[in-house]
This record gives structure tokens, sequence and C-alpha cells, in this order.
């Protein structure tokens, strides 16, 4: 624990006199003093003790620097969340906490800030993958406190696939393999029903070869399902869209604040997958920019303006043709763990595991403007399982879309509110 001397009071207030500023501070009072903390919770609110509890507890694990850090916060909260979840005002809560907290602040972010969150739960119904994944979020938390952005720039670590190299068997790699194979001949997953007989159609007539048999296929592909974040991923080809993509490599002088960095460029509009690196001679970000047509001449000459003074230099490429995805799933055998690359003369290495594939993009063009349905779909499709559509069931996809159209409205009504507050501050 962070803190070793902590005492906690039930008090009689009926009630809280006012919300308080953050959500993450409902019906405690916090009193700190050197390394002891005294919290007193409001016995109006005693209907969410367990909630308010539980999140006190969790906090004295975190560093106090770091403690009311957003992304920080709302980890600590699906924890809750999925720890409680059979408690009988878990909705509540859930619904007290979504509702406090501001989607509209950030419109670079939005609501979309919320999604990769509301997906934690799901991977912490495994108790396995559970603890860890709680042990590598406090791991992260007390690790290097004082270099953590207080934008979320971490939330992906939970996304990446860290599953032990023990459970990577021949079966479970040659499972996988046959799974790209089909994916890339019909471009499109519907459920383990339909890639089953896919398995058992194309083995039969020469297109797929391997000794795996159907049944193994079929419980390897429910593990991929439950236990691992792998999942189909689709590209969107923007220009029928009316919109561009541009990769974009933008360097900083290294003695620049890395943090200031991350928190000017997390603030800008349509900057997607931004990932930083450092390599002591200077600072690198690497990120896609990816908008409405009409806006690429506005974000070229953004970076023209900077170049020079906050950047040392960028470049950028916008031509996108065609992809090529390479994976060797050599990789994932245990006894190439210790190895940096494997040794394909090794016996145990089997080239049949390099997979790649070239994804060209077509000319069409949509004849009609998309409505929000389509784009929250097409927005989906471009991440993978824990961000996107996944191999999850039908009832937890049509779930997914819901949650996403709601928030997307409430997204909407934000920026609108946004903006008659900024009118009227003109305008006064």
């Amino acid at each position: 624990v962070v803190n070793t001397h902590y005492k906690f009071l039930l008090i009689s207030h009926t009630s809280l006199e006012k919300m308080p500023d953050s959500i993450f501070d409902y019906g405690v009072e916090r009193i700190v003093f050197n390394d002891k903390v005294e919290l007193k919770i409001h016995e109006g609110q005693i209907e969410f003790l367990p909630f308010i509890l539980l999140r006190e507890v969790y906090n004295l694990f975190i560093p106090k620097e770091i403690r009311n850090y957003e992304w920080v916060q709302l980890t600590i909260n699906q924890m809750i969340l999925k720890d409680l979840a059979n408690h009988n005002k878990a909705k509540e809560w859930n619904i007290l906490v979504r509702e406090n907290v501001t989607l509209y602040d950030d419109i670079s972010i939005g609501f979309e800030r919320l999604n990769d969150f509301d997906k934690l739960t799901q991977l912490f119904k495994n108790p396995t993958s559970k603890r860890k994944h709680y042990r590598l979020f406090f791991n992260l938390v007390r690790e290097d406190p004082h270099h953590l952005p207080r934008k979320n720039d971490y939330i992906h670590i939970f996304f990446t696939d860290n599953l032990g190299s023990a459970y990577y068997s021949e079966d479970l790699l040659e499972t996988l393999r046959c799974l790209t194979i089909i994916f890339h001949k019909i471009k499109t997953y519907r459920g383990i029903t339909e890639y089953s007989k896919l398995f058992q159609q194309f083995k039969k007539n020469g297109s797929l070869q391997t000794d795996l048999s159907a049944r193994k296929f079929v419980q390897n592909m429910e593990f991929v399902k439950d236990k691992t974040v792998i999942a189909p991923n689709y590209l969107v080809n923007w220009k029928p869209l009316k919109s561009f993509v541009i990769c974009c490599t933008i360097r900083f002088n290294p003695l620049l604040s890395k943090a200031k960095i991350i928190n000017v460029f997390t603030k800008l509009p349509f900057v997607v997958n931004p990932y930083f690196y450092y390599n002591g001679f200077q600072i690198e970000l690497r990120c896609f920019f990816k908008a409405p047509v009409v806006y690429k001449s506005d974000v070229i000459s953004f970076l023209k303006r900077l170049e020079g003074n906050l950047i040392e230099s960028f470049y950028f490429t916008e031509k996108f043709t065609k992809e090529i995805f390479y994976k060797n799933l050599n990789y994932k055998k245990d006894i190439f763990q210790d190895n940096t690359i494997p040794n394909p003369n090794n016996p145990h290495y089997n080239s049949k595991y390099e997979l790649n594939c070239v994804r060209r993009f077509g000319d069409t063009t949509l004849s009609y403007k998309p409505s929000l349905l389509d784009l929250i779909f097409i927005d989906l499709t471009t991440y993978t399982s824990t961000s996107g559509l996944g191999f999850e069931r039908k009832d937890e996809i049509l779930k997914t879309i819901k949650k996403e159209t709601m928030e997307a409205i409430s997204y909407q009504h934000g920026m609108i509110k946004q903006l008659r507050e900024t009118l009227n501050l003109f305008h006064s």
C-alpha cells in the first residue's frame, strides 16, 4: 500500500451538500496528512457503500501523484464493476459514474475515450486473465508514476496479446494459421459454425492443407474467442467516404518534455493511434490523421507551421493502394521465447507459420451519404476484438452497436452544448 496509515469513518450526514467536482470523489471526504489517510463515508450513500469502499481501498495502492488521473480512475471503476458484478446496485453505480463523466470536454476524443474502458470488463471476465491484467495495471502505475501522462496513453497495454507462450500449442498455432487462410479467402466472419463448415470444405477440396481435425479446430476457436484478444481485422477505404488518411511521422527535440508533447498532440483533432518512440537522440511520434477531405490542407499547413518550432521535422504518406501484412507465429512457440529472432534452421521452426497477405483497395464510390449507423459500423471494423467487432456472439455485437450509437448521440449533444457555450462567450 502507498499509504500505510488509514482510517475509515462512517459519518451521519444524510446526504452530500453538493455533487463533488469529480464523480470519483463521490460519497467520501478525504483528509490526507503525511502518510495518514482519513476517509469519511457519508451515511446517505450507504446503498453504494461496497462500491465506495472498494474504490478507496484500490486507491490506497495508487501513488498519490496519479491518483486523480481520469484514466486511472476509469480503470479502477471497471475493476469495481467486475468485482461487484452481482451486487444489486451495480447497474445504478455504473449509470451514476457514466452520467457524471463529462463526455464533451474534449472534442478530439469525445465519447470514444470511454469505449476502451468499457471493454476492460470483457478482459476481466476470465479469472486467470483478470489476475494478470490487474497485476499489469498496478505494476504500471507504481513502477514510474512521475512519467505517466494525465491523458490516456496506456489503456492499449491491456489489449495486447500477452497470452503466455505455454498456451500456444502446435494445435492452437495451426488453428490460427487455418483461421487466417479462411478469413483472407472469404474476407468476412459471421460465426464459428460458418467457419467450421468452411474449414471442412477447404480441407476437402485441397485449398487448405492441414492435419488438424474439425473438432480440434472448433475447440481452439472457442479458446481464441474466450481467452484471447485475437480477432478479425478489417481495412476501410476512406476515399469513397470523402475522407483522407495520412500516415505521419513527426520528430521532436529530445530536450522537450515528452509529457507536454503528449498533452499537445492528444488534444489535436483527427489524430488516430498515436505511438511515441524515444531513442536517446529524439522523440518520434507516429500516428494517422483521419478526417473529412476538406480538412486535409489545414492539417498539412498546421504541421508546416510547427516545423522549426515545436517539431524538428515531419513526413507523411497518403496514397494507399494496398497494404501488406506479415505475421510469424513461430515467435509464439515456447522454445523460442528466449530468442530475439527464431532461428529458421531450428528443427522446431516451421515456415508454414510465416503468414502474409496483400490487401488491395478497390475504387468503388458511394452513391449515398452514410448514416450514423454506417459510420459506427465502419469505425468498429477498423479495430480488433477488444475495441470493435471480433469473435463475439451476435447478441454481444448488438449490445456493442447499441451502446456505441447511444454514446455517439450523447457525444453530438455534448458538442452542441459546448458550441452554444462558446458562442455565448463571444456574444456576451
